[in-house]
């Protein structure tokens, strides 16, 4: 919403161009930063907030390879 609220504001086309390129970038990166974050913390075996809903995706081998220890996920 400030992104948008900047956009709304401006009235240079360059500058309205990169906020919706930032505002793009942002959308894209936020998903994946988090996958990344949750899938050390389950390598590093951390503890969990009571209420956390998990599904362990992790432990389903790929077809043909069999898991020997959490480091040979690659998920």
């Amino acid at each position: 919403l400030i992104l948008l609220g900047m956009i709304l504001q401006m009235d240079n086309y360059n500058v309205i161009i990169k906020l919706i390129l930032i505002g793009v970038c942002m959308w894209n990166i936020n998903p994946v930063v988090s996958h990344t974050i949750g899938h050390i913390s389950y390598l590093r075996d951390e503890h969990l907030y009571p209420g956390t809903f998990f599904r362990d995706c992790y432990e389903t081998p790929y077809p043909g390879k069999e898991i020997t220890r959490k480091e040979d996920l690659h998920a």
